[in-house]
């Protein structure tokens, strides 16, 4: 059987590399720099965060070197709230209204990541990207931005 009418797969890339494989290179920022070619499994931000927990022995690409100044591929994506945008609060057991929580998966999961909600900060967060919020009902715009200065956003309904 032949390979050569075969499809290349969509979640395989071909990344270049420092030698010492502690980061990932582009065309741009090769200058005075020894590097390689090497193949990684390239899977989005939640699916990263998904797949490492059921496999010890995945091997990501490493991050970008400061010199490259990339930001164009994704770095991070909303878990919670996913496709529907509509939050129900729960109630507590005293009849209190609940908080409203967020999960985000980020490539690199020690950045620091600032969250706003209706771009009112709501706090920060590191490795494990959660955040707690009291909010009333009402449409808001949530933000998350990391330390490199990459942001995502939505906007969700909260409903009682």
């Amino acid at each position: 059987m032949s390979t050569e009418n075969t499809k290349r797969c969509s979640y395989h890339i071909k990344q270049m590399i420092t030698d010492d494989e502690l980061f990932s290179l582009s065309e741009y920022c090769l200058k005075n720099k020894k590097w390689k070619f090497k193949n990684y499994l390239s899977l989005s931000p939640v699916e990263d965060w998904f797949y490492k927990k059921v496999n010890p022995f995945y091997d990501k690409a490493p991050p970008f070197h400061q010199d490259c100044n990339v930001q164009s591929f994704k770095q991070m994506q909303f878990i919670y709230p996913n496709e529907s945008s509509k939050i129900k609060i729960p109630k507590e057991i005293d009849g209190s209204i609940g908080r409203c929580i967020f999960e985000l998966a980020h490539k690199v999961p020690s950045t620091k990541i600032y969250w706003h909600l209706d771009d009112v900060f709501i706090g920060t967060s590191e490795n494990t990207h959660t955040m707690e919020c009291f909010a009333k009902p009402g449409t808001y715009k949530l933000t998350a931005i990391d330390e490199l200065g990459n942001e995502i956003s939505k906007y969700i309904s909260i409903v009682e």
